[in-house]
């Protein structure tokens, strides 16, 4: 059984663990007024307060210093939560100004496809710089936390307004490009189909790059989409049956080409046999002519020598044409 003295010691080591305990939660205060947390410091007084009136085993001397240190911390808490809301308002109202601004903004950009994007573009920083804070682009810092909760509940507001109104002109734009774009791309099946199909890839290219700059809805967009696709594989596919059309005639001119020339060439040859038949005659009528019989015989063997002459001149100049046609084919054949 514990001794009268040895109770009061265990009560003594008890009432000093629970004012380590107090004295704890009043460090632990001072930290939270550093860090100007003073929803949670206020929060932290009550329950220090609760606890030290609750704790009925402490002195009532401990209790007197430690209520004086907290209501001092308390004072010099309030002093500066007054500073820190007077400066916060000013600092806020800059911010509110700023982030107002970027909206009024955004709001005044040209009602067009690229209007319409940098609208939006400055919409997304708005709402980057009220969830996250940041640097605008005119250099100032936002911090959405340091905001009051008036002035950052008006940005909210005016940026949900603004992104209604744009949504709104954006939706508008994309039905009237969607308009234009369905009559500009009408023509192209025709072309595609039985018309020209060059003409008809070459729209399609310029289409497809003027959709760039433009917005639609997703359902818009996939579906001229389709339809630029199915046409460019309509358009190509009768590009290439006219390609392959095209080679086959070539390869049939370019062998009838070469027939011509090997026909030419075979008429060259027999002409030249001609030739060699005409000369070897002339020759023989020359011997003849040096002996003639008569005056009569002398003079028409004279005739025919002139005759197969000429004869042999018409060959060579038909000759000399083929070759002619033989050079201009070859030169076609080479190029």
């Amino acid at each position: 059984m514990e001794t009268e003295s040895e109770q009061i010691e265990e009560k003594a080591i008890a009432n000093k663990e629970k004012e380590a305990a107090i004295q704890l939660h009043i460090s632990q205060l001072k930290e939270l007024a550093d860090k100007k947390q003073f929803g949670d410091f206020w929060a932290n007084v009550k329950e220090v307060n609760s606890q030290i009136n609750k704790t009925l085993s402490l002195s009532k001397e401990f209790k007197n210093t430690i209520r004086d240190e907290l209501g001092q911390i308390c004072e010099d808490v309030k002093e500066k939560q007054a500073e820190f809301k007077e400066k916060q308002a000013i600092s806020s109202a800059i911010m509110r100004h700023s982030i107002d601004a970027m909206i009024d903004e955004a709001l005044a950009f040209p009602v067009d496809n690229d209007g319409l994007r940098k609208s939006m573009d400055k919409l997304d920083l708005v709402l980057k710089l009220l969830k996250e804070g940041g640097v605008t682009g005119s250099g100032e810092t936002i911090a959405g936390n340091d905001m009051t909760h008036e002035d950052k509940d008006f940005c909210w507001e005016k940026w949900k307004d603004a992104r209604t109104d744009i949504t709104m002109r954006r939706n508008e734009v994309k039905a009237l490009n969607y308009e234009k774009l369905s009559l500009q791309i009408a023509p192209i099946v025709e072309l595609a189909k039985e018309g020209d199909p060059y003409r008809a890839k070459d729209a399609i290219k310029e289409i497809r790059q003027a959709m760039k700059g433009l917005v639609f809805e997703d359902y818009h967009y996939e579906e001229i989409n389709a339809f630029l696709t199915e046409n460019w594989d309509r358009s190509m596919n009768r590009i290439g049956s006219i390609k392959q059309e095209k080679e086959e005639k070539h390869k049939k001119w370019r062998s009838d080409m070469e027939a011509r020339v090997v026909y030419h060439q075979s008429q060259i040859e027999k002409n030249l046999g001609y030739i060699s038949r005409l000369e070897d005659q002339v020759k023989d009528l020359e011997e003849k002519l040096a002996n003639p019989k008569t005056v009569s015989v002398h003079d028409k063997i004279e005739g025919w020598i002139q005759e197969k002459k000429l004869n042999i001149q018409e060959v060579r100049e038909i000759n000399a044409s083929l070759e002619s046609k033989i050079k201009d084919i070859q030169g076609k054949l080479g190029e």
